[in-house]
Order: C-alpha cells, then structure tokens, then sequence
C-alpha cells in the first residue's frame, strides 16, 4: 500500500522531471525599475514586450511551444523583459496581455548569440 505522502512526492517527481521542465527555460523576468534592469542577465535570448507609444508592459502571459509542438515555457513576467534559455531550434511564442491582446511569432533561437524578440502590443 502506497502512503498519501509518497504519491505526492511520486507527482511532484514526475512534474519536475517532465522533459517541459527538464530544464532551467526561463532564466530571468522583470525590469520594471533600473534597479531590476541591472540584474538582468548579460547576454541570452530576451523577448521585450511593450506597446506602440513605446511603454514598457508587464503581467504578459508567455507560451512556448518546440517544434514538436510540446510546450517549454509558461509564465507570466514580471515586467517588460523576460529572458530564456532554450537549445537552438524554432519556437512559437504567444504572447497575451491581460486585456486579451495577443502576439504571436515564430522565432529562431541560436544558443551561440545573444537575440532579442520584441513583441509590440497596440497601445491602450
């Protein structure tokens, strides 16, 4: 007979290791403040979101899928920048505010150079 305790350590186990989480995807987000900005990463791959007058967004709803179609990266920023570490490949990213308004774009990572995707959102 199995203990309540260990099914949920037995869960928690299988979620952790689920090839989604297998890695550490999302490295760093926020950078409300230049206070925050300054503990940003140095290099990497950064998708930037904001809206067309050039205001900086957070509280984006980020979903990355491989080209397999298996999800990689949930979450939500913490502010306007959001850095991530995934292997070389192509990905679609979607990208959704908290109003509704989505972006979504297919991009290209390559581990080796530093990128950054920018997401623009109409502003309001």
């Amino acid at each position: 007979m199995t203990s309540p305790n260990l099914t949920v350590c037995i869960v928690i186990l299988t979620t952790l290791l689920s090839p989604a989480f297998a890695q550490d995807t999302v490295v760093w987000h926020g950078g409300i403040s230049e206070e925050e900005r300054a503990l940003a990463p140095d290099s990497g791959t950064r998708l930037v979101f904001f809206v067309r007058a050039g205001n900086f967004l957070s509280d984006i709803a980020v979903n990355i899928t491989n080209s397999a179609g298996q999800e990689v990266v949930n979450v939500t920023t913490n502010g306007p920048w959001l850095y991530i570490n995934l292997p070389s490949g192509t990905y679609d990213v979607r990208a959704r505010r908290r109003n509704g308004d989505l972006q979504s774009l297919k991009i290209e990572i390559d581990q080796e150079a530093d990128q950054e995707f920018a997401f623009m959102f109409p502003d309001g």
